[in-house]
This record gives C-alpha cells, sequence and structure tokens, in this order.
C-alpha cells in the first residue's frame, strides 16, 4: 500500500485489488471533511488518482477492501512509515519549468518542436537507466551552482526568484534561480533553432522576476535591461552607504 500525505491534513491510502484494479481510500489527520479537504480530494481525483476506484469507508464490497479498511482505522496515527528521496524529482521540476516558459515564450513552434518532445521524454520517462541515457544537458539539485551563478549579475534579491531564456553560443538555455542562492540550468535548444529570437544586441535574453510572497511576476525584460537595473541598484546602494560613512566621519569630528 502506498500512503499519501495531501493539503488539509488529507491522507490518501492508495493499493491494488486482488482484480488488479487499482483503488484508493481517503482519510485525514484529526479532522472532519472540511470544504477544503473536499477539495484536495476532488483535485487529487482528477490528477494523482485519476482511474482509481474510491472505497469509502462503510461501503467496502469485498473481503479485501473491509479487511484494508479495518487495518487502516486500526492504525489511527501510528503509521510505520519507510521515508525515501526521489533524487529525480528536482531534475524533472526544472525540465518542467522550462519546458512549460519555453513555450510560453516561443510559442507553439517550440511546444510541437523535437527540442521539446525530448524534455517531455524525460518527464515521462521511470526507467531509471533510460532516463540517464537521454541527452540532456543541465544542472539542478545537488549539482546547482552556487558561487558562479550567471544571475548574480542582474539579481541580488534573496526574497525573489529569477527565471530567464539566453542564448548561449548557438543554443538556448533556461536558468532558474532561487532566493538569489541556488542557480539551476537546462538546456532547451541545443541546435540553435530558436537563437536570435530572444530581447538584446549584446547578450540576448529574456528574465521574469517572481516575488512569491507578493506573488507579482516582472518580465519578461530583456537580459540587458535587468543588467542595467541591476547595477543602477548597486550604483544607489555604494551612494547610500557612502553617504552614510560620511556623515558618520562628520559626526564623529564634531564630537571631538
Amino acid at each position: 500500500m502506498d500512503v499519501y500525505f495531501l493539503e488539509h491534513k488529507v491522507i490518501a491510502y492508495r493499493f491494488r485489488a486482488k482484480t488488479n484494479e487499482s483503488c484508493v481510500i481517503f482519510g485525514s489527520i484529526g479532522q472532519g471533511a472540511t470544504p477544503e479537504a473536499i477539495g484536495v480530494v476532488h483535485k487529487s481525483l482528477k490528477d494523482k488518482f485519476a482511474n482509481h476506484r474510491v472505497i469509502n469507508p462503510g461501503e467496502e464490497k469485498t473481503d479485501q477492501e473491509r479487511e484494508l479498511a479495518s487495518a487502516i482505522d486500526a492504525m489511527g496515527r501510528n503509521l510505520k512509515l519507510i521515508m525515501t528521496a526521489d533524487l529525480t524529482a528536482w531534475d524533472r521540476a526544472v525540465v518542467k519549468m522550462g519546458l512549460g516558459l519555453a513555450c510560453l515564450y516561443f510559442g507553439e513552434e517550440y511546444t510541437r518542436s523535437q527540442q521539446a518532445d525530448r524534455l517531455r521524454a524525460f518527464l515521462w520517462e521511470n526507467d531509471p537507466d533510460k532516463r540517464d541515457e537521454m541527452p540532456l544537458h543541465g544542472s539542478a539539485g545537488l549539482l546547482s551552482q552556487r558561487d558562479h551563478k550567471q544571475s548574480q549579475f542582474f539579481h541580488g534579491d534573496k526574497s525573489t526568484h529569477a527565471f530567464y531564456l539566453a542564448e548561449v553560443g548557438n543554443k538556448i538555455g533556461f536558468f532558474a534561480g532561487f532566493f538569489g542562492e541556488y542557480e539551476n540550468f537546462l538546456e532547451i535548444d541545443s541546435v540553435g533553432t530558436f537563437c536570435g529570437r530572444l530581447p538584446g544586441a549584446l547578450m540576448r535574453g529574456a528574465v521574469w522576476i517572481i516575488d512569491p510572497k507578493k506573488k507579482e511576476t516582472i518580465g519578461p525584460i530583456s537580459l540587458e535591461e535587468a543588467i542595467h537595473r541591476r547595477s543602477e541598484e548597486r550604483r544607489i546602494a555604494a551612494e547610500r552607504e557612502f553617504a552614510q560613512k560620511n556623515q558618520s566621519s562628520n559626526d564623529f569630528k564634531e564630537d571631538a
């Protein structure tokens, strides 16, 4: 049995019946069926548990279903779980973000391109050996950059994220910088089909700045404009720091 902890304290127990049918039983952690919890159940039935047969407690039809329902009820909160980490989860997340942003910016032509299909194949492949053999280039998760980040030239706010598409040589790369700390990279066009379509003269690229708390997005703006803004921010900060130091020095002389 697979156990899923969903939003709003909803638990889903998924199992395969003796008839090989996929089934799911929903429960909760110490609360009744709130409207929010019901919404989570409906959403999960359309997504994660699509085509699963829902078994409601008290409406079990087979001996196996009754046995499982009784066992789940007896466990209560004392679930003995084995926690595992999916080492490719963040890789998949970066690929999904890069694919989505490229489709959004370049439109239907990219959506239907072989480059997009290459990224989709990585997302859909469950065999780790086959996935490792795919010609996908980038750095994410444990391999994400912390020191030598490209985004440091135009993004220094540790409360926001920066996503950008940039022309690198004769290819297109997707960069995702989170809280000004970690930068993930994904090659979304390895053959240069979409080169020359990003804004800019010396540096071609489009940038999105995202404030997760305010849920606001600035962009897309050109990479050159983002760098100019960052330079202005640094200049203003340096002038402010110099003025403060100068004022402190004058205050010290007056006191003396």
